[in-house]
């Protein structure tokens, strides 16, 4: 989604992307009005911060784009 990034990029947008769905997970498993544990949502807003970072890192093609045949090198 964010285009290709070098891999040190990638790992810095995972750590802060985890981070931040942890804490929001574990801040609204411990509001009062939720029933579940502060364990629980932690535990949720990592996957779901997991799935952020899958989809935001994530390239849409295999490999390297070709010339089409007819192109000039």
């Amino acid at each position: 989604m964010l285009g290709p990034l070098p891999m040190r990029h990638k790992i810095w947008l995972a750590v802060a992307v985890l981070g931040v769905c942890l804490a929001l997970g574990g801040w609204l498993g411990a509001m009062p009005g939720v029933p579940f544990a502060v364990g629980l949502g932690a535990l949720l807003g990592v996957v779901v911060g997991a799935v952020l970072v899958y989809l935001l890192v994530h390239t849409t093609h295999g490999g390297p784009v070709g010339r089409g045949p007819g192109r000039p090198a």
